[in-house]
């Protein structure tokens, strides 16, 4: 019989963790998460009139019979992480937390971000324009580098445009949700403990996740998935969100983004080369969005070693992007391309030519039967 586990949750004027007084439910998050808005009490008076974080975030994850317990340490891993890396550039920040309700929930109080997500802004602007763009990818970029340089590195794992908040103005970018990041040790060698968190299964959002994810499963040994838990699991999905920014659309097209096989289309197309078909974006932009996203054997080598290195050809936009003689690393001759508008995985998984199908066969040997009994019909009628 699966363990029962009473849902913690709040209401508004609720009092949380003594200090913050609950304002409204914003959101439900993956992974049984409940996210409000909530003031701070420490704050009153003039200070709260003249303060810009008169108000927080409380994010509520418990747990429930489905949860096991391999994915409970995720989101106690999420409680850990949130707070080593609060106060890092372009990280949200992270004041409280607290473990509660019998160890069945988390409580984490962060830094409110009074703008749009990402996701939010990309839908109602359609595109961005490239200066916009390029803004926003280096921000993301500078976050993931902050990460990337910690004594125990971490791999964000989960980028993607919700997870990217912005502020009211525009100006600030802050990188949220911790849930399934993975903490490794810079020390790499057989004998050490490579991977500081469990890495058994496939987590995040299928369109935003490095091919490179999926031989996680088939490798025995922590050293071996060590090697697949690298900085490109960060690095690509900077690639399709920049390439989401300047065109609207997601490189890879597919009728059900959630169905896994998405994650396996880099490995047999290639990113659309957006200046062959808007003569406004620069070829720049094309290689840095190939250098990311680059999975087929053959183009793997041109990947970024580093975020640092995508943070150089970032700012080298500006002086190259009007350069018309710059080549595409791939030319479009080269690259296989998704021609239909949608793929759709499980059309192409089952499809069969008509003449293929028993139907058609039946019809056929049915017909041939037919006319050849008429023929003979005829003859003895003549």
């Amino acid at each position: 019989m699966q363990e029962k586990f009473t849902p913690l949750s709040f209401k508004p004027n609720d009092i949380v963790l003594t200090d913050y007084k609950i304002i409204k439910e914003i959101a439900r998050g993956g992974m049984e998460s409940v996210i409000y808005v909530a003031q701070d009490l420490k704050i009153k008076g003039d200070d709260y009139v003249s303060s810009k974080n008169k108000y927080v975030v409380v994010k509520v994850i418990n747990r429930n019979d489905k949860i096991d317990d391999s994915d409970w340490t995720k989101f106690i891993h999420e409680y850990v992480t949130s707070t080593r890396v609060s106060g890092l550039k372009n990280i949200i920040k992270t004041y409280e937390q607290q473990i509660c309700n019998d160890e069945n929930s988390i409580i984490i109080v962060m830094e409110y971000v009074n703008g749009p997500s990402l996701k939010k802004y990309i839908d109602q602007c359609g595109i961005l324009p490239i200066h916009e763009a390029i803004y926003f990818t280096r921000m993301i970029c500078e976050a993931i580098n902050e990460l990337h340089c910690m004594k125990d590195k971490i791999i964000h794992r989960d980028l993607k445009p919700e997870n990217i908040l912005l502020s009211k103005d525009l100006i600030e970018l802050k990188l949220i949700d911790f849930g399934i990041s993975s903490v490794k040790s810079r020390i790499s060698n057989k004998n050490t403990k490579n991977l500081l968190t469990n890495e058994d299964a496939i987590f995040g959002t299928y369109p935003y996740l490095c091919p490179d994810i999926l031989q996680i499963t088939k490798k025995s040994t922590e050293y071996e998935k060590s090697k697949i838990i690298s900085e490109q699991l960060d690095i690509f999905p900077v690639g399709v969100m920049l390439y989401e920014m300047v065109s609207g659309e997601k490189p890879f097209a597919a009728s059900d983004y959630e169905n896994k096989d998405v994650i396996s289309l880099p490995l047999y197309y290639d990113v659309p080369p957006i200046s062959e078909f808007n003569s406004t974006i620069p070829k720049i932009i094309d290689n840095i969005i190939f250098k990311c996203i680059a999975s087929k054997p053959d183009d793997i080598k041109y990947r970024y070693k580093n975020i640092q290195e995508l943070i150089n050809d970032l700012d080298s936009v500006e002086t190259m992007k009007n350069v018309t003689t710059l080549p595409l690393i791939k030319p479009l001759n080269k690259r296989v391309l998704q021609y239909k508008k949608i793929f759709d995985i499980e059309k192409q998984k089952h499809k069969r030519k008509y003449f293929e199908e028993w139907w058609f066969i039946w019809i056929m040997f049915g017909g041939g039967i037919a006319i050849t009994v008429i023929m003979i019909i005829l003859i003895i009628i003549l």
